[in-house]
């Protein structure tokens, strides 16, 4: 391996200029958050129902 690897992808794409400066203005909107807190719940049923497909509704209850 030569020495050019490392730095070939920093050229074009320096560290201090991938994130913005200051927070974009939509960030700070209220439909921003209450859509960001949709998207997570939506996720959240999702992962719930695949524990559930794959577990069985007796998965998650204590066995006598």
């Amino acid at each position: 391996m030569d020495r050019k690897g490392p730095g070939l992808g920093v050229a074009p794409l320096p560290p201090d200029k991938l994130l913005p400066e200051g927070q974009p203005s939509y960030v700070a909107s209220w439909i921003y958050v209450f859509g960001m807190g949709a998207v997570a719940a939506f996720v959240y049923i999702l992962a719930s129902g695949a524990v559930l497909a794959l577990n069985g509704p007796r998965g998650s209850m204590p066995r006598p």
